[in-house]
């Protein structure tokens, strides 16, 4: 499993890259292996939860830190479509 902390992804190239997986699942009406990767979704929401945990305490400054990352990332995903196109 491709998780965006392992290979350096922001969370919108995660998104873009996993999409095709949940699409195949779908197509062939099977269950995604959830438990199979228990550990893993484990780990990621304890990852999240202590970012959480560490944006509360940062305060303000965090918050910005994060819109600031979404928004090169939303430019960069408005030029990667302007360029396909």
């Amino acid at each position: 499993m491709i998780l965006p902390q392992d290979a350096n992804l922001s969370w919108m190239e995660f998104s873009e890259r996993t999409r095709g997986s949940s699409a195949e699942f779908q197509l062939r009406s099977v269950e995604p292996p959830y438990d199979q990767v228990r550990s893993e979704i484990n780990r990621v929401v304890a990852n999240m939860s202590s970012g959480f945990e560490t944006m509360k305490n940062d305060g303000p400054d965090a918050v910005d830190e994060i819109y600031e990352e979404f928004q090169q990332d939303l430019a960069d995903l408005k030029a990667r479509i302007k360029q396909s196109n």
